[in-house]
C-alpha cells in the first residue's frame, strides 16, 4: 500500500455501542482534516449491520435477534450484511478519494494480510472484497465516498459465535420484487482456528496492529476531543438509532401474504416503499372487491412489521 499522507491511529475498544461506531466512521470522514489518513479500530457487542442499500427484513432472521436481544444497524457504505460481537474486530480507513482506489479493496486489504503473516496466517484477497484462509471467508470489507473523502471499512472474524452468526442472517423472508442489493453467503471461519498457538484476542490485536502501522513510518495516535464524541453522540442517536434510517431507508420490495377465508388463504400482494405499506393488491376477485378496500384503510401508511400485519390479517 503506497502511503501518501501521515496516518493517524483511532483505537476505541473500550466503546462497544455498534451505533457510536458507525457513527464515528461517519463523522471521521465528513469532518477530519485532510492532512491526514485514519485507522479507525474498535469491537462491538452483538449486532448485525446491513449495507446501505440493503432490505433488512430479506437480510435478517428477526426472531433469532429478538430471540438474543441482537440490534440491527444500517450503514452509510454498500456491501452485504455482516454479524457483529466481541470476538470481531473492525477496521475502518479514511483517507482521500480516488477512482482507482474506490472499488479497489485490495489497496486496503493488504495492510491487514501483511499484519495476519505475522502469525503465519496465509491469508488472500477474494471474491472483490473479502479475505480468506483456506477458502474460508474472515473478512468482508466495503466502502463510502464523499468525492473528496473514502471509507474502506471491513470486519475480521478472530473468535466469534459463528453459530449465532449463520442464525442471525439466515432471513426466510422471500420477495416478489425488491430494489435492495442481497448479501452474498460464504462459508466463514475464525482466524483464532488458523494460527498454531492459542492467543487470546488481545495479545492478537496487539500484535496485529503492530504489523499493519509498520506499515506506516509517520503512524501516531489520535484522541478525538469532547467536543468531537459529543457530535458522533448525537449523530448515533439522531440517524444510527433511528427507525428511518435502519428500515425507512430500504429500498422498495413487495411480497406476498395470504388472507384466511374459512377454510381457504387467499394471496395477497403488500408493496412496501420506504419502509410504510404503500399498497395492496390481489388476483382473487372476492379479495380486491371485499377483503382489500377494509385492509387497506388500516395499513396503508404504517410502517411494515411482520407481526403488526399478522395480527391485522388474522383479525
Amino acid at each position: 500500500m503506497t502511503v501518501n499522507k501521515p496516518l493517524r491511529l483511532i483505537y476505541n475498544p473500550h466503546i462497544t455501542d455498534a451505533a457510536v461506531n458507525l457513527a464515528l466512521e461517519e463523522y471521521c470522514c465528513r469532518n477530519f482534516d485532510t492532512a491526514h489518513d485514519y485507522l479507525i479500530v474498535y469491537i462491538n457487542e452483538a449486532s448485525v449491520v446491513i449495507g446501505a442499500h440493503q432490505n433488512p427484513w430479506e437480510e435478517i432472521n428477526h426472531q433469532a435477534l429478538l430471540n438474543n436481544e441482537i440490534a440491527v444497524y444500517r450503514r452509510i457504505s454498500g456491501g452485504g450484511a455482516v454479524y457483529h460481537d466481541r470476538g470481531n474486530v473492525n477496521l475502518a480507513f479514511v483517507t482521500d478519494h480516488h477512482p482507482k482506489k474506490f472499488g479497489n479493496f485490495d489497496y486496503f486489504t493488504q495492510p491487514i494480510i501483511k499484519g495476519l503473516d505475522r502469525f503465519g496466517v496465509e491469508a488472500r484477497h477474494a471474491h472483490h472484497n473479502t479475505i480468506e484462509v483456506n477458502g474460508k471467508k474472515i473478512s468482508g470489507n466495503a466502502q463510502f465516498t464523499t468525492t473528496k473523502r473514502m471509507l474502506s471499512h471491513g470486519t475480521l472474524l478472530y473468535n466469534s459465535d459463528l453459530a449465532l452468526l449463520r442464525y442471525s442472517l439466515d432471513s426466510d423472508f422471500k420477495p416478489v420484487s425488491s430494489k435492495s442489493v442481497a448479501s452474498v453467503r460464504r462459508e466463514v471461519g475464525n482466524i483464532s482456528d488458523f494460527l498454531k498457538a492459542p492467543m487470546a484476542q488481545e495479545s492478537f490485536l496487539e500484535k496485529l496492529l503492530d504489523g499493519i502501522l509498520a506499515q506506516f513510518p509517520m503512524a501516531e495516535p489520535y484522541a478525538l476531543s469532547e467536543a468531537e464524541w459529543d457530535k458522533i453522540y448525537q449523530l448515533a442517536d439522531e440517524k444510527y438509532r433511528s427507525w428511518e434510517w435502519t428500515f425507512g431507508h430500504t429500498p422498495p420490495f413487495s411480497f406476498m401474504e395470504h388472507y384466511p377465508e374459512g377454510d381457504l388463504t387467499l394471496p395477497l400482494r403488500v408493496w412496501v416503499k420506504k419502509g410504510y405499506i404503500d399498497r395492496l393488491e390481489s388476483e382473487e376477485s372476492i379479495v380486491l372487491k371485499e377483503v382489500v378496500p377494509t385492509l387497506s384503510d388500516q395499513l396503508i401508511g404504517q410502517r411494515y412489521h411482520p407481526s403488526y400485519l399478522q395480527q391485522i390479517l388474522n383479525r
